[in-house]
């Protein structure tokens, strides 16, 4: 019974330090999210410099790095991405497509350099896919190609001024459950911590 214990103690400590999330993260969600513009043309609008993408534990990010303060946008799921203004699909890698509009973005129709719109495919296990969808009147905006339909989070950050997208990772999107791999992640946490435990046992009793 002291051994199951100590191991269960051994491996629960494991699955807390791996899976507790911060209280400073935002909510996941799947509902669209729209954020006003509080930039003033044509002095406040910013570039965008660059767009980066990595992958998480538990969530793919995009990052979009401004020049200044982020401008307005829109992010929501969509039934595929159409280039702006020509409307023209975009063939994006994934089953599920997500489009980031930002507003009020200085780029080559005001004399500023134009808006990056590279095509970038990491394949990561949620972010297969992302490219520019268009350059238009102000707006940038890009197209996701994702793995499945996941919740996702929006916020912003500054020094420097950036906007992030972060889309969570479904473990198991087929069957929907997402309980299942932290419960086998414990018992092999446990079935080890129990394995280190008889070995240092055996260790203290060669030495008497």
């Amino acid at each position: 019974m002291k051994l199951f214990s100590s191991a269960l103690l051994v491996g629960l400590a494991f699955v807390g330090v791996s899976t507790s999330p911060s209280a400073d993260d935002p909510p996941f969600s799947s509902a669209p999210v729209s954020v006003p513009d509080t930039n003033v043309a044509p002095e406040g609008l910013p570039e965008l410099e660059a767009v980066e993408v990595s992958h998480h534990d538990g969530f793919d990010r995009v990052v979009f790095r401004f020049s200044s303060h982020v401008p307005g946008y829109n992010v929501n799921y969509v039934p595929e991405v159409k280039a702006d203004p020509s409307d023209e699909p975009i063939s994006l890698e994934g089953n599920a497509f997500m489009i980031v509009a930002m507003h009020s973005v200085a780029s080559g129709q005001v004399g500023a350099p134009a808006a990056p719109q590279d095509r970038q495919t990491p394949r990561f296990p949620e972010l297969r896919e992302i490219a520019g969808a268009g350059d238009f009147e102000g707006v940038v905006s890009f197209g996701l190609g994702l793995t499945a339909e996941s919740g996702f989070r929006v916020f912003t950050l500054t020094n420097p001024d950036q906007l992030v997208v972060d889309v969570r990772i479904e473990p198991l999107a087929a069957t929907g459950s997402t309980t299942r791999p932290l419960v086998l992640t414990a018992s092999m946490l446990v079935l080890a911590g129990a394995v280190a435990v008889c070995v240092a046992r055996r260790i203290r009793r060669s030495t008497r």
